[in-house]
């Protein structure tokens, strides 16, 4: 039985994080003016390390459920 699944959670984020990225490359064509440069220093630049840091840090965790999971099944095995 599992217990929660991180893993799904863990692809769409990245799916959207590249899907944004995508998006903002396409906004510099209709977009140049210093406000645009503004916008991704103080609210775009800083979510790649953050999503790295998410994605490991969850990894992590799901390795430890699944281990935690597997210990509470052993334990009530005959």
């Amino acid at each position: 039985m599992k217990i929660c699944d991180l893993n799904s959670g863990l692809s769409r984020l990245q799916r959207s994080a590249a899907r944004l990225k995508d998006r903002w490359s396409e906004t510099s064509d209709v977009w140049m003016d210093e406000t645009r440069g503004q916008f991704q220093e103080r609210h775009l630049d800083s979510l790649p390390p953050q999503i790295s840091m998410l994605l490991a840090a969850t990894q992590r965790l799901a390795e430890c459920l699944e281990q935690a999971e597997k210990a509470c099944c052993d334990e009530f095995e005959p």
